[in-house]
């Protein structure tokens, strides 16, 4: 969401490398674009300290100003910090095989594939944004571009 809007705003172009945001990145073999990364999903090496908007601000500031705030989501927040005190946060359990139980979370705090939390009744703020668009300048356009599948995407793996 973040990232679209972003672009809707005129801050980055979807098109072009993502060397041109995060120069710090590893180079790769080929040119990888802000829009193929949008649907990638095998990972990607030693971003987390690049985990920032276009305006500079730190995605957990961009997500509160611009998304968690605007939809009403006040119990909605990206931890960029895993020593956070979260109220009300539910971890999850699996049983251990003894008769009792472990914890089975994940124990990644990256800022953007993960470490966002949020309640039951913010989710659904967040989901009737799908339905009735709020956010962005075109809030209806942004959700088309959202929807829309990554072409990038299918014609890489096409050519495999």
């Amino acid at each position: 969401m973040a990232v679209h809007m972003m672009a809707q705003d005129g801050l980055i172009d979807l098109d072009a490398d993502i060397h041109r945001y995060l120069p710090e990145l590893a180079a790769y073999d080929s040119e990888v674009t802000i829009r193929t990364m949008l649907g990638h999903v095998s990972g990607l090496p030693d971003y987390e300290d690049s985990l920032v908007t276009g305006t500079g601000d730190p995605l957990r500031d961009y997500a509160d100003a611009r998304i968690f705030g605007p939809l009403g989501m006040t119990h909605s927040l990206f931890s960029d910090n895993g020593t956070d005190i979260i109220k009300n946060r539910a971890t999850g359990y699996k049983p251990n095989g003894k008769g009792g139980f472990m914890t089975n979370m994940t124990n990644a705090f990256w800022v953007g594939d993960g470490g966002v939390h949020t309640s039951l009744n913010d989710f659904l703020y967040w989901e009737r944004n799908f339905t009735h668009p709020q956010l962005g300048q075109d809030p209806a356009q942004l959700i088309a571009a959202i929807n829309t599948p990554n072409s990038d995407i299918r014609n890489s793996l096409a050519k495999r």
